[in-house]
């Protein structure tokens, strides 16, 4: 069993986007290391060793091509975890080698399938009845047409905020991934409109249950903890 010291989570560390501040997997497991999350775009100066683990996700992270594959070719302790594609522009993508780290990937053409965990969240427990017929939410980079006077928000709010909005609707009319991955797992009915990115041609919207997300998160913890802690895990 690897000696490993600490955890480095590397992702999008942008709380000003509500999918990318709650995607991280240190937010719902608990780990016998110490861990510290760090943006992608300051994770260069990170000098490869064989006592840290490194967690690549949640998120679109394959956007970062060229930094993933640096990653994986040259850190002997990587996982991939709950990220996946995000080619923007376009509609198909493949993976990088892997270099037989462990993946666990949100994609559907993923060998091991494990989608974002904030699935793992309560927030998504036991929501009121829908307010609304239909709800607009954006991604703030990207115009998403609507009627007018329809309720409408972009996902630069907090979590909460974001799933007391998408939990109003009936109908949720998204061009956000984790807009649409939310408002699936609480059961309303998903539209995705203009899709700018090939993360929305790979995403189980509508075909996977809250249970089925928790459970996959859960077994892959496991995995993880048997490769490089204890085979005794415990769920934070």
């Amino acid at each position: 069993m690897a000696q490993i010291t600490r955890i480095v989570n590397v992702k999008r560390q942008d709380e000003h986007n509500a999918g990318d501040a709650v995607c991280s997997p240190l937010d719902y497991f608990a780990f016998p290391v110490p861990v510290t999350k760090c943006d992608i775009y300051l994770s260069l100066g990170l000098a490869p060793d064989d006592e840290t683990l490194i967690i690549l996700g949640g998120g679109g992270l394959f956007h970062f091509r060229g930094f993933v594959e640096h990653v994986l070719a040259s850190w002997k302790h990587v996982v991939l975890w709950g990220m996946g594609f995000n080619a923007h522009g376009q509609e198909s993508d493949e993976p990088p080698r892997l270099f037989g780290h462990l993946a666990g990937l949100r994609d559907k053409t993923s060998k091991h399938w494990v989608p974002c965990p904030s699935c793992i969240s309560a927030l998504l427990d036991n929501q009121p009845p829908p307010e609304h017929d239909t709800v607009y939410y954006a991604h703030q980079s990207h115009d998403l047409p609507r009627l007018r006077g329809s309720p409408y928000l972009t996902n630069r709010v907090a979590f909460d905020e974001a799933i007391r909005f998408l939990s109003s609707g009936k109908t949720v009319v998204t061009n956000s991934y984790h807009g649409a991955y939310w408002a699936s797992l609480m059961g309303r009915k998903v539209i995705v409109r203009n899709p700018w990115s090939s993360k929305f041609n790979y995403a189980f919207f509508g075909e996977r249950t809250l249970a089925q997300c928790r459970s996959a998160n859960l077994d892959f913890y496991r995995l993880v903890m048997e490769r490089y802690f204890s085979p005794r895990p415990t769920e934070g």
